[in-house]
């Protein structure tokens, strides 16, 4: 069943934007809430909001549109700045969070929600690999908030009927990411410095490309509605969404210099970053009941795709380009 329409808010973000150009194709109406410079936005979109949520004029557009899917993928994104200003971070994740929610109670309870949530919910796991069994333990701010948000969508599930898939992504990379180690990994390298990361390059991390993130909350918003409730959770269901493919981060910023055409020196500074784990690796099998296992595209090419999109960004036709297909 085609969705009459969707929302997506975030829809200027990284992930935000790329989940509204793949879910475009198959829904009636795509209604998005985005910054006001953001023309790519304004182009796939049927109606652009330009206003920072949490905003009264949102419940408006829900009552009238109510939307068959709303795609949540605003809000902070970054741990470190979560230990710079905690309070900045709630607001921007757990408030506006609240705010939907509650908007859509009283406005458009029926709407079903894709909540983007993060793996950092886990902080450090006492034992791998990570499955919906492990203890949700954040050991960051922006990890604790992501959680409060997981249970304001439980509260609103168990009172008011709002059915919710929220999402733990691991670590997402892809055209139009400008933040985390491989955009750090290219700016030193780019600067003719030394590329110094913290840790030791033994750390592991779990990456998953933004187009196959994109993919599975497409295949989400249309599967049959039998098919969308769990038996466990009568409103709420929680998703990994993963490779299932750990990866050392020596490793990893080795392939990425070498997809960026740099010789750049590699050294680590022996020091965790604050709310860094040291390990994850994901069981990514309960993909499978999903028809998403594993996800499609593998690191290589990934980070191929990325790189290409980088080593564009002194043009700026072919980095919108690049962006554009690979969105």
């Amino acid at each position: 069943m085609t969705p009459m329409s969707v929302m997506v808010t975030g829809a200027s973000g990284f992930l935000g934007g790329t989940i509204a150009r793949v879910v475009r194709a198959r829904c009636k109406r795509l209604i998005v809430c985005a910054k006001p410079g953001d023309f790519d936005a304004q182009r796939i979109s049927d109606q652009r909001l330009c206003f920072r949520l949490p905003d009264q004029r949102f419940a408006s557009i829900v009552a009238k549109e109510q939307p068959t899917w709303l795609i949540h993928c605003a809000g902070s994104a970054s741990v470190r700045a979560s230990f710079a200003d905690p309070a900045g971070d709630r607001r921007a994740n757990v408030a506006v969070t609240e705010f939907i929610f509650k908007t859509l109670a009283e406005h458009s309870p029926k709407t079903r929600v894709i909540n983007l949530s993060s793996a950092a919910v886990y902080g450090q796991p006492a034992s791998l690999p990570i499955t919906l069994d492990t203890p949700a333990i954040p050991i960051s701010p922006y990890g604790i908030h992501k959680r409060e948000c997981e249970l304001i969508s439980e509260r609103y599930g168990n009172r008011d009927g709002i059915e919710t898939v929220n999402l733990r992504i691991f670590s997402s990379y892809g055209p139009g990411l400008r933040k985390q180690v491989l955009w750090d990994i290219y700016k030193k390298a780019m600067a003719g410095q030394t590329v110094s990361l913290f840790g030791d390059g033994t750390e592991t991390r779990d990456f998953i490309f933004s187009r196959d993130v994109a993919t599975f909350v497409n295949q989400m918003i249309h599967r049959p509605e039998s098919a969308q409730r769990p038996t466990t959770r009568p409103k709420t269901l929680y998703v990994n969404l993963a490779s299932g493919r750990s990866v050392q981060i020596r490793d990893l910023a080795t392939l990425f210099l070498q997809q960026i055409g740099s010789d750049a020196e590699l050294c680590f500074t022996n020091e965790r970053a604050a709310g860094d784990p040291r390990h994850w690796a994901v069981d990514a099998s309960p993909l499978d009941e999903f028809g998403f296992s594993p996800p499609p595209t593998s690191l290589k090419k990934g980070l191929s795709i990325y790189a290409r999109w980088i080593r564009s960004l002194t043009g700026n036709a072919d980095a919108d380009r690049i962006l554009a297909a690979a969105r």
